[in-house]
């Protein structure tokens, strides 16, 4: 067994889990040190509306990213490996031009509805310039993504720690020197958010390997796959992102007192921070799955993830137990509130963990409409339980709503895993 495991931590994936992590780790915690800053520097009101901003801004890099990020991951490292670099830097060409076109639309679009926006979400405070700022990080955030993507493809994994770590660096830079000239608002802090990320976006063109820097060859079936399995891939991810930001609108909307969205919200970031291991992980076994031509290579690929998963779950269980404390420690007494729904939430992620093997699978064979079905269960379970529980146990009952909705999405998934599993060769159908 020691044995067994010894030779799992020395292979290539667990390498590049470790430099992913160790990044991750270190950009997450630059990351956690801002938020823990501002939740102390600010007040429950101005963080709220700092809150809903950011919340914007993960929705907007949600509809510009639209899946091209995992399908150059996918499709990309495909080329690569079958030595047409020359293809792969048209799918990238292909992936920027769409993100363009979709920041100019959506740039215009909430630019006329931010009035609206700011009048029922936000009670007027501010003006359109808050959420336009919002808007213009959320689209420096999906072009790192994208640069992420190319980094994967290429299997060079050590950039995109460092994109991410100089990303935050700036973010912390930024807000000290605020602090200092005593300019801490949300829309000054949402600039410095806004230019950290396009500053991560300029060093990463400067780090793209050369053969992306290209224009390259674009075949009419590189355009087709691209985008078949990237708009997939895109109501995935809008549904996922729904799931984590929708909940912020309707603790807005639904209760009464303030506070609720700012511990939502801390919850929501305390519970990233300790989930570093889990995404490491499954960035470089979808890029490994994406490469892998054989069932029976995936299969024993899911069998040699059961043990470091299961060390993320114990380490999610541990953060579990502590998680009063670490609130009580790092955060002013204002936000106790955050506890109960950082323990609801850490749960939906050792949920995560043990679901990873199932989704894995469920790429291979690219039965994305799968996965696509279990988000739309959870985005109906979490809204109908969210108009029961919010109004009685405000972000507690959001963060319980969402783990609830959560362990349907899983048990859908493990079931269809059963069934793949009967199949000793199932066929890799497109999306």
């Amino acid at each position: 067994m020691l044995s067994s495991a010894y030779n799992l931590l020395k292979t290539r994936t667990a390498i590049h889990t470790y430099t992913l992590f160790l990044g991750s780790l270190a950009s997450k915690g630059i990351a956690f040190a801002v938020i823990f800053l501002l939740a102390h520097l600010l007040s429950p009101e101005a963080y709220e509306t700092f809150a809903i901003a950011m919340t914007v801004m993960w929705l907007v890099f949600e509809f510009t990213e639209l899946g091209m990020n995992n399908t150059v991951v996918r499709h990309a490292a495909q080329q690569v490996a079958a030595g047409e670099p020359a293809r792969a830097a048209g799918i990238f060409r292909l992936a920027a031009t769409v993100k363009i076109a979709l920041w100019i639309v959506l740039f215009a679009g909430i630019w006329l509805a931010s009035g609206e926006i700011l009048e029922t979400f936000m009670e007027g405070r501010g003006d359109r310039l808050l959420l336009m700022l919002a808007v213009v990080a959320g689209m420096g955030l999906g072009g790192i993504i994208l640069l992420n993507g190319m980094f994967y493809s290429h299997k060079q994994f050590f950039k995109d720690p460092l994109l991410s770590i100089t990303q935050n660096l700036l973010k912390l830079a930024g807000i000290l020197a605020l602090v200092a000239a005593g300019r801490l608002l949300p829309g000054w802090i949402l600039s410095v958010y806004a230019l950290a990320a396009w500053a991560a976006v300029v060093l990463g063109l400067i780090l793209l390997p050369r053969d992306s820097r290209r224009w390259g060859r674009l075949h009419p079936e590189d355009i087709s796959r691209t985008l078949r399995f990237g708009g997939f891939f895109a109501g995935i991810m809008i549904l996922t992102s729904f799931e984590n930001r929708l909940g912020i609108f309707l603790l807005k909307y639904l209760h009464a007192s303030g506070g609720e969205v700012s511990n939502f919200f801390l919850a929501q970031q305390i519970n990233t921070a300790f989930i570093l291991l889990l995404g490491a992980y499954t960035n470089v076994m979808f890029a490994k799955v994406s490469g892998t031509g054989a069932w029976k290579e995936v299969v024993r690929l899911q069998k040699k993830s059961l043990l470091p998963l299961g060390i993320v779950v114990v380490g999610i269980a541990v953060a579990i137990a502590g998680a009063g404390l670490l609130v009580t420690l790092l955060l002013p007494a204002r936000y106790a509130g955050a506890v109960p729904a950082v323990r609801w939430l850490f749960l939906s992620s050792i949920l995560a963990a043990a679901g990873t093997p199932a989704i894995m699978a469920i790429l291979y064979v690219r039965k994305l409409a799968v996965i696509l079905a279990s988000h739309v269960t959870v985005v109906v379970i979490m809204t109908g339980l969210s108009f029961l529980w919010i109004p009685r146990w405000g972000a507690c009952g959001l963060a319980a709503a969402f783990t609830t909705a959560f362990a349907v999405y899983h048990a859908i998934n493990a079931v269809y895993l059963l069934r793949l599993l009967r199949n000793k060769s199932p066929s890799r159908n497109q999306a």
